[in-house]
This record gives structure tokens, C-alpha cells and sequence, in this order.
């Protein structure tokens, strides 16, 4: 994945996590997919190997299609075809575009939703679906019952089944 946030600025690839040059701010990347600022309207993202005659090394062949499907994958591929971030939110090539005015703000709500979440059921969430994809669908199935079935006797559990009962903000306290 090559991202450039201008002509003069050299690309950078940084393998299966890739985020964005943001002058003056720590990038920022949430579940493998950045969230981008939208003044970066200048900046594009894609995989233009094709444009040198080699393929996407490093994953992308194979990464970039469980993320936005194979016909899409493909396009940008064999095009080398770069997107801007609008394009790329589009696509679901990344989460969230948020103004520049507001990105540190933005990201830092989202960063702190997660923080203040079920950190073990926000785990096993990730843990299912990053190995459920790579199962057949019945094997997948049966690692969600399983770590369902883990999180049920969790205190976090019980606090937010009893928070929603009780129609109250739950506070989880990540056992």
C-alpha cells in the first residue's frame, strides 16, 4: 500500500499497517483501517506496483481483497489506480474520514469509546473475526459460540446485560 500526501513527499509503504503522514499529529490507525483527515483531499492511497511491472508484494494480493472484495481489489490493482480518502471510505478501504479541524478531537473520542469498552469482549470480537475469516463458515461459527460462551461469565458481561435491563450506562471494569 503506497500513500502520498504530496508530490514532494516521498511514498511511504509500511507493509499490512499502513497510515497516513499527518504533519504534526501521531497517526492514527483503528482495527488495521486508518482514520484519515479529510483536508487531505491531495493525499492518495492504492497499490501502483503495476505501474513499475511488479505485482503488490507483502500481502496486498491477498489482504486488499478480504478487505473491500476481489473485483474491487483487483481494479486497483491491475490499474494501479490511486484513491483519495473520500474514494477510499467509499470503498471501505478505510473507517472514518474526519474533518481536519476536529481529527485530534474526533480520534480521540473514538480511541476513548474503546478505552472505556469490554476490553475482553472487544478482544475476542477482533480474535473471531480475524480467525473466522481465514475458517469455512461452520468452523467460524463454532469459534463464535465458543468465545461467546467465554464472555458470558464475565463480570463485564454481567454488567452489561444488567445495565441494559436496568437502561443505564454500563461500567466495565475489563473482567
Amino acid at each position: 500500500m503506497i500513500i502520498r500526501s504530496s508530490a514532494r513527499e516521498a511514498p511511504m509503504s509500511l507493509g499490512r499497517r499502513w497510515v497516513p503522514p499527518v504533519p504534526g499529529r501521531t497517526p492514527s490507525v483503528t482495527s488495521g483501517s486508518p482514520i484519515l483527515p479529510e483536508s487531505f483531499a491531495i493525499m492518495q492511497i492504492g497499490l501502483p506496483e503495476v505501474t513499475r511491472g511488479v505485482l503488490p508484494g507483502t500481502g496486498g494480493t491477498q489482504r486488499l481483497p478480504r478487505l473491500i472484495g476481489a473485483s474491487r481489489a483487483l481494479d486497483l490493482m491491475i490499474t494501479g489506480k490511486l484513491l483519495t480518502p473520500d474514494e477510499a471510505l467509499a470503498i471501505g478501504l478505510v473507517n472514518y474520514v474526519y474533518p481536519r479541524e476536529t481529527f485530534a478531537k474526533d480520534v480521540q473520542a473514538y480511541a476513548s469509546a474503546l478505552a472505556h469498552g469490554p476490553a475482553r469482549a472487544v478482544s475476542l470480537i477482533k480474535r473471531s473475526v480475524m480467525e473466522g475469516i481465514e475458517m469455512p463458515l461452520t468452523a467460524g461459527l463454532a469459534l463464535e459460540r465458543e468465545l461467546q460462551n467465554r464472555l458470558f461469565i464475565t463480570e463485564d458481561a454481567k454488567e452489561g446485560l444488567s445495565a441494559f435491563v436496568e437502561k443505564r450506562k454500563p461500567s466495565f471494569k475489563g473482567r
